[in-house]
C-alpha cells in the first residue's frame, strides 16, 4: 500500500492519469469550472526498477461517475484507476511528483505546529486562570 496525497485535476492532467481513459468516466470529473479546486485522493506505489537512473510508480486512484439504471434514480459510484509509469529520474515528472509529496509532508507539519500552539494556549489560559484563583483566595 503506497501514500496517498489529494491532487487537483490539473496535476492529474500534468501526470497524464487520465490519457488511458475513456471519457464516460471522466464527464463528470472534467466538468468542474475551476480544475484547482476539485480535489481527489492519489495513491502513489514506489514499485522497483532494475535500470540506473530511472523509477517506476503506480498511481491508483477512484474517480465518480454517474449511474443510473433503466428508470432507476441516478446515483454516484467510484470506479477504481491504475497507470504505472517509468520516469527518468530529475525528469519534469520527478520534480512534479517531488513537488505533491512535499506539499503534502509540509501540510502535515503545519497541522502539527498548529496543534501545538493551540495546546499551548490553552496552557497559559489555565495557568492564568490558576493565578487569578489564587489572588483571590489570598
Amino acid at each position: 500500500m503506497g501514500n496517498n496525497y489529494e491532487i487537483t485535476i490539473n496535476d492529474a492532467l500534468y501526470l497524464d492519469l487520465f490519457d488511458d481513459i475513456e471519457y464516460k468516466w471522466l464527464k463528470e470529473t472534467l466538468n468542474y469550472e475551476d480544475k484547482d479546486d476539485y480535489c481527489f485522493t492519489l495513491e502513489i506505489n514506489e514499485l522497483d526498477c532494475e535500470r540506473v537512473c530511472f523509477s517506476i510508480v503506480e498511481f491508483s486512484f477512484d474517480l465518480k461517475y454517474l449511474y443510473q439504471e433503466w428508470f432507476g434514480e441516478k446515483e454516484f459510484r467510484d470506479k477504481r484507476f491504475k497507470k504505472t509509469v517509468q520516469y527518468r529520474d530529475g525528469s519534469p515528472l520527478s520534480m512534479k511528483l517531488a513537488s505533491i509529496t512535499d506539499n503534502d509532508e509540509d501540510e502535515e507539519e503545519e497541522e502539527e505546529e498548529e496543534e501545538e500552539e493551540e495546546e499551548e494556549e490553552e496552557e497559559e489560559e489555565e495557568e492564568e486562570e490558576d493565578d487569578k484563583e489564587n489572588k483571590i483566595n489570598k
